[in-house]
């Protein structure tokens, strides 16, 4: 604990120091960070080990609760796929980057997961609809709200959007209002139904995903997709 405490100062005051010793601080504080990863000894308060034991049994999943009090067990696997997937099925909202005449714009919308495929709505009106569009290559972000930096953990997806039509578009609808049935309620407010009058459907088809996962240490592990259609 006493380490945690020093990190967070070298931290906090590196950047009031002159170059040379902010730079000696900055590498202290990485090494402190990184050791403290690698002895699985910094762990977030309530959050258990991670990887194997000396005699080589897994140990169990992280657990925690977030900053918003939602529980973050069954999030943290072993497994880095089904931790992915676990972050997909248990948020709400994903963040979508795309590009357009004015440059690039970030959305966050409410999504249904088939895996790691997203169906979403849209007015095809909005500026991101609009930017799909001219161009459906598209980027995601997945990743529930933390306050403790050794908790994050998320998402970040590349790929594709497509309008839904047809069948496909039918299955999606009704998926969607599985997840959120308020749209499809008696008392549904006549103003967001006059909206869901007039959204078009869309799925993002995602062509590569990687998980970010404090608790496995910084970076990105690539998860691979399925190639089959289960």
């Amino acid at each position: 604990m006493r380490s945690h405490y020093r990190t967070q100062f070298l931290i906090e005051n590196t950047m009031n120091l002159p170059p040379d010793i902010r730079a000696v601080n900055a590498q202290l504080a990485f090494f402190l960070v990184v050791g403290g990863f690698c002895r699985g000894a910094r762990r977030a308060p309530g959050v258990e080990g991670r990887g194997e034991n000396g005699d080589g049994a897994k140990r169990s999943p992280v657990r925690g609760r977030s900053s918003v009090g939602v529980p973050t067990g069954g999030i943290h696997m072993v497994d880095a796929r089904e931790t992915a997937l676990a972050v997909v099925a248990r948020c709400r909202v994903v963040t979508l980057a795309t590009t357009g005449p004015d440059g690039p714009w970030a959305s966050p919308v409410f999504y249904t997961p088939d895996e790691f495929t997203l169906t979403f709505v849209s007015s095809p009106r909005s500026r991101h609809a609009r930017n799909l569009d001219r161009d459906p290559r598209c980027a995601a972000a997945i990743h529930p709200d933390q306050s403790d930096w050794r908790s994050i953990v998320g998402v970040q997806m590349a790929g594709r959007v497509e309008e839904l039509r047809g069948a496909s578009r039918s299955r999606a609808v009704a998926r969607y209002l599985g997840r959120f049935p308020f749209l499809d309620a008696a008392d549904t407010p006549q103003m967001l139904r006059r909206a869901l009058a007039g959204i078009t459907w869309y799925r993002f088809v995602p062509e590569s995903v990687h998980l970010v996962d404090n608790a496995r240490g910084f970076g990105r592990t690539a998860i691979p997709l399925r190639t089959d259609p289960s």
